[in-house]
């Protein structure tokens, strides 16, 4: 089976351009951050939370346990972002983050500037079509 694993499983692959600049964004966080985007992405968002956490001590409101937290915990976060998804709010989808103890919001495209125009965030730092928000 070790044979067949060598084999079959590939090396690793670079980092693409859009990987890159999320990289690029995290030593920018000072707190606690989510990373989300309604724009198509190639990675997700769990590397990037342990990458933080490994590297950098940076904490997210999100991660690899949600079997390790309470139902109500991921429900709440979840229900927010498919409505955010399908309806864009700004009011309630600030007020959840907040709840969550969240200063950061690590993001893309689409999102950038709706967040900015539309939601009042600023913009702390930017990488390619990354970028990274201050929440109030």
């Amino acid at each position: 089976s070790v044979l067949y694993n060598f084999t079959v499983t590939p090396f690793f692959e670079e980092h693409t351009e859009e990987e890159k600049h999320f990289l690029e964004l995290i030593p920018h966080i000072e707190g606690k951050f989510f990373f989300m985007s309604s724009s198509p992405v190639e990675s997700y968002s769990k590397p990037y939370y342990t990458y933080a956490l490994i590297y950098y001590n940076i904490s997210s409101i999100d991660g690899w346990g949600e079997m390790y937290t309470q139902y109500d915990y991921t429900k709440n976060l979840e229900e927010t972002l498919v409505d955010y998804f399908a309806h864009p709010n700004c009011v309630r989808f600030i007020d959840t983050l907040q709840q969550y103890n969240t200063t950061e919001l690590l993001t893309y495209k689409f999102d950038c500037t709706f967040l900015v125009d539309e939601c009042h965030l600023v913009e702390k730092a930017h990488s390619g079509d990354a970028c990274l928000l201050l929440l109030p």
